[in-house]
């Protein structure tokens, strides 16, 4: 997890991983034919293609 967020000394953000891990199901849901912004087709193409969808 190392090097995963790039943390400097006067960041506010953290990482903190859960201990121990949690697990859900998600379902995600868009409508069909519907046009998309261009980050929010990437990120469906990056689930898609992690997925092996």
């Amino acid at each position: 997890m190392d090097g995963i967020i790039g943390l400097h000394e006067n960041d506010k953000l953290v990482f903190r991983p859960f201990s121990p891990e949690i697990k859900m199901r998600t379902i995600m849901v868009w409508r069909k034919g519907r046009l998309l912004s261009p980050v929010a087709e990437a990120f469906l193409e990056f689930v898609k293609k992690e997925l092996k969808i």
